[in-house]
């Protein structure tokens, strides 16, 4: 009897800290905090929080099923790989504009998240960071974003459509691997899209109010002095300036040559 009395007690204990911001454990300088109702995460702090290499590591783990909500609040500007997965009736996320990147996996398998809005300060989406996302109905990726990564859509069976709000679309090779993109709207923000394999194949292509859908070239840096321009109406490439020229040796890993979809 005395053990369960423990027992309870210290349970209680554990659930009152609980509501009040708990640090991360090492070097960081962000901070959780679950409310009473165990239905709101809300991450605070500076700067980045851990990754988890495996879901029992995350402390909001036992009650994941229970969390409806999360709030990150501005200052955080990144929350870790896997953090947020399998948050099965997560339905509502508040992202900051500190925020630099969605991470991997940050919300796979959350089956029950229909819509979500990405801020400007996104540079980066990284891989499954959507995937098995069912309920996902429509999402739409900032102008700031340069890169999508392997299989960020996969899975996402309810989606209907994709906003691609930049000028440039970004590098999304494999991103649409798993989607059946044949089933989704593309909704873009210049002529641009046509020029890249990964997006194209889609239901249908429209733009948004402010594209611009006159772009005749596309410009870039391919070197200290160097600068390199393709002209989409005659496929020329005009590379000008002085000096060597970036080792795109290794052109399909980490430095992939800037008009490798042009081709």
């Amino acid at each position: 009897m005395k053990r369960k009395c423990f027992l309870f007690l210290f349970l209680c204990g554990t659930l009152a800290t609980w509501a009040q911001p708990v640090k991360f454990e090492g070097d960081y300088n962000t901070m959780w905090e679950l409310s009473a109702d165990h239905k709101t995460l809300t991450i605070s702090g500076e700067g980045y929080c851990p990754k988890f290499s495996t879901l029992g590591n995350r402390p909001w783990n036992l009650l994941r099923d229970e969390i409806t909500t999360v709030i990150v609040e501005e200052g955080v500007k990144g929350i870790g790989v896997s953090s947020l997965e399998s948050l099965t009736n997560l339905t509502t996320v508040v992202l900051p504009q500190s925020m630099k990147s969605v991470a991997a996996d940050c919300f796979k398998d959350c089956k029950s998240l229909k819509k979500i809005s990405l801020p400007v300060s996104i540079s980066s989406i990284y891989s499954n960071a959507f995937e098995g996302c069912t309920s996902l109905e429509s999402i739409e990726i900032p102008g700031s974003v340069e890169e999508l990564s392997d299989s960020v859509f996969k899975g996402c069976t309810g989606l209907k459509s994709v906003t691609c709000s930049g000028h440039i679309p970004p590098k999304a090779e494999t991103a649409f691997t798993g989607l059946d993109k044949s089933q989704v709207d593309l909704v873009v923000g210049s002529n641009l899209y046509a020029y890249y394999p990964a997006w194209n194949g889609f239901k249908s292509v429209s733009y948004t109010a402010d594209a611009d859908t006159t772009i005749a070239s596309i410009t870039g840096v391919c070197g200290d002095n160097l600068t390199w321009e393709y002209y989409l109406e005659d496929s020329t490439l005009s590379i000008r300036g002085t000096g060597d020229m970036t080792d795109y040796t290794d052109r399909y890993r980490d430095k992939p040559v800037p008009w490798k979809d042009f081709r």
